[in-house]
C-alpha cells in the first residue's frame, strides 16, 4: 500500500539516497509527485487550501483576474489564453521548473503575479495591485503550461517559501471545474466566499460594495395592494400631498436659478427613465436613426467586442474605460442627465478626435461625415473591477448637451438579443418604413413616440367603490396647484 508523502518529505528522502545521482533523484522525485500533486476542484477546497489568505496576499484577486480576463474557458473543456504568455503579456515570464516543483520537466511553463517590477504594476489591473505592500502581499503566483497556439494545458497556483523558491506544500493544480465556478461569480462575491473570518472586511475596498448596491437596486418595484374599499380622506390626502410637493419644487426652481430647476426636474425624472428591453422597443425609440447616425453600429460593437455578458446576468468590460480604451472618457453627469449623481460614468462614441477614429473599428466609423453622424453615445457605469452596472444610450441635443428625451437605459435582455445576431441582420431589423416619412414630419413622429413611451408603468389600485367627494378633492387640488404656479410665475418676473 502506498503511503501519502508530502513533496518536502520526498525531496528529503531523495536527497539522502546515496545510490542516486542528481538526474536520477530528480526523475524519481517527479514520478512520485505526479501521484501526490494536490488538485483543487471546488471553491470550498480552494478556501481550505489557504491560497491567497490572509489579506494583504493577492492570490485570490490574481486567480479571479486570470479566469475573467486572461483565459477563455471553451465548451469542450479546453482553456485558451486571451494573451500571449510567451511574449510577456501582463508580466508573464518563463518558469524553468528547477529545482523541480511541477510534474513534467520538459514543457514550457510560464508564471505570473509578481507585483514588484514597475512594468508588471502597469499591466495588471488595479484590483490585483491595490494591496501591494511588500513581500507578504507579493508571494502568490499562477503557473501555466501553454503551447505556441496559446492553448493552456494545466494551471497551478503556488506560494513563495522565500524570496527565490516556491513551497511544494502550497502548490496546487486548479481544475477546469473550479475555474468555471470562479467564472460564474463577481469579485466581491468570490472574495467574500473565501473569507475565514470577518476581520478581512477591513481589506475590501469601498468600491467593492458597488456590486451589492446594484443587486439591491434590482429588487422588483413594489406593487400596491388591491383594496376592496376606498376612503375619500385617504385618497384626497395623498393626492394633495403629492401635488403640493410638486408645486413647491416647481415654484422654488423658478424663483432660483436655471441650474436648480434642471437639477430638481432631473431628480423627478429618475422615476420615469425609459428602458429598452427588446429590439422592437429599440427600433421605436429611434436611437441611431436615420443613417448616417452611427448609434446602432456603436451599440452592436459594444455588445460584441467591448463587454462580456455573464451567465449570472452581470456585465463585465473587456477593456478598461477608466484608462481611455476605445475613446472612453469620464462623463460627469452635470447638469444631471442620469439618475444617480455620485457614481463613475464613462461615455464612448465620439468619432471626432483622431485618436478615437483609430480605436473604433471601421464599420462604426465608416459613415462619419460631421455632427449629424456623430451625435450618438453610449454611457456606462463601471467600477474599478470593470463590472458594468448599467448601460445607457443617448443623443446630443446640441454640440455640448445630451437630450433627456432621447436617453434610454438598455437592459441585459436587449443586449443578449443583439449578441445573438450579426451586424447586417441587426441593422436591417432596425430600419423603419420609409413611406411614413413622406406623410408625417420627423419631429412629429418623435413627439408621438415620446408621449407613448411616457405612459406610466404604474397601475393604480382597482377600487370597488367610488365617491363624488374624491372627484371634488382632486378638482380642488388641481385648482390649488394652478394658483401656486401662477403666483410663482408672477413673482419671478
Amino acid at each position: 500500500m502506498l503511503l501519502p508523502l508530502s513533496a518536502s518529505t520526498l525531496q528529503e528522502i531523495c536527497t539522502k539516497a546515496p545510490v542516486c545521482n542528481h538526474f536520477e533523484k530528480t526523475q524519481d522525485l517527479r514520478k512520485v509527485m505526479v501521484y501526490s500533486m494536490k488538485r483543487l476542484s471546488t471553491l470550498s477546497a480552494l478556501k481550505k487550501s489557504g491560497f491567497g489568505q490572509p489579506s494583504p496576499r493577492h492570490g485570490l484577486r490574481l486567480i479571479w483576474w486570470f479566469v475573467h480576463e486572461c483565459v477563455h474557458l471553451e465548451n469542450n473543456g479546453q482553456i485558451s489564453a486571451r494573451c500571449a504568455p510567451a511574449n510577456g503579456d501582463f508580466g508573464f515570464h518563463r518558469f524553468h521548473n528547477y529545482p523541480p516543483l511541477l510534474p513534467r520537466l520538459h514543457v514550457p511553463y510560464y508564471e505570473v503575479g509578481n507585483l514588484k517590477p514597475i512594468e508588471t504594476l502597469k499591466k495588471l489591473p488595479d484590483y490585483v495591485r491595490e494591496s501591494y505592500k511588500g513581500y507578504e502581499s507579493n508571494c502568490d503566483r499562477i503557473i501555466v503550461s501553454c503551447d505556441s497556439w496559446k492553448m493552456v494545458d494545466v494551471v497551478y497556483v503556488t506560494k513563495h517559501s522565500d524570496h527565490t523558491n516556491f513551497d511544494p506544500n502550497q502548490t496546487y493544480e486548479i481544475t477546469t471545474e473550479l475555474l468555471r465556478e470562479i467564472k460564474r461569480i463577481n469579485l466581491h462575491t468570490f472574495l467574500s466566499s473565501m473569507r475565514n473570518d470577518l476581520t478581512v472586511y477591513n481589506f475590501v475596498p469601498q468600491n467593492a460594495l458597488t456590486t451589492v448596491r446594484f443587486q439591491c437596486e434590482q429588487i422588483p418595484q413594489f406593487q400596491p395592494p388591491q383594496y376592496h374599499q376606498s376612503s375619500c380622506d385617504d385618497l384626497s390626502c395623498c393626492a394633495l400631498a403629492f401635488i403640493f410637493l410638486m408645486a413647491i419644487l416647481f415654484v422654488g426652481s423658478i424663483l432660483t436659478t436655471g441650474d436648480s430647476l434642471t437639477q430638481d426636474l432631473r431628480k423627478v425624472m429618475v422615476y420615469s427613465m425609459k428602458r429598452l428591453s427588446t429590439l422592437s422597443a429599440l427600433k421605436k425609440s429611434g436611437f441611431g436613426q436615420p443613417s448616417p447616425r452611427h448609434g446602432l453600429r456603436l451599440i452592436w460593437w459594444f455588445v460584441h467586442e467591448c463587454v462580456h455578458l455573464e451567465n449570472n446576468g452581470q456585465i463585465s468590460a473587456r477593456c478598461a474605460p477608466a484608462n481611455g480604451d476605445f475613446g472612453f472618457h469620464r462623463f460627469h453627469n452635470y447638469p444631471p442627465l442620469l439618475p444617480r449623481l455620485h457614481v463613475p460614468y464613462y461615455e464612448v462614441g465620439n468619432l471626432k478626435p483622431i485618436e478615437t477614429l483609430k480605436k473604433l473599428p471601421d464599420y462604426v466609423r465608416e459613415s462619419y461625415k460631421g455632427y449629424e453622424s456623430n451625435c450618438d453615445r453610449i454611457i456606462v457605469s463601471c467600477d474599478s473591477w470593470k463590472m458594468v452596472d448599467v448601460v445607457y444610450v443617448t443623443k446630443h441635443s446640441d454640440h455640448t448637451n445630451f437630450d433627456p428625451n432621447q436617453t434610454y437605459e438598455i437592459t441585459t435582455e436587449l443586449l443578449r438579443e443583439i449578441k445573438r445576431i450579426n451586424l447586417h441582420t441587426f441593422l436591417s431589423s432596425m430600419r423603419n418604413d420609409l413611406t411614413v416619412y413622406n406623410f408625417v414630419p420627423q419631429n412629429a413622429l418623435t413627439t408621438v413616440r415620446f408621449q407613448c413611451e411616457q405612459i406610466p408603468q404604474f397601475q393604480p389600485p382597482q377600487y370597488h367603490q367610488s365617491s363624488c367627494d374624491d372627484l371634488s378633492c382632486c378638482a380642488l387640488a388641481f385648482i390649488f396647484l394652478m394658483a401656486i404656479l401662477f403666483v410663482g410665475f408672477v413673482f419671478s418676473k
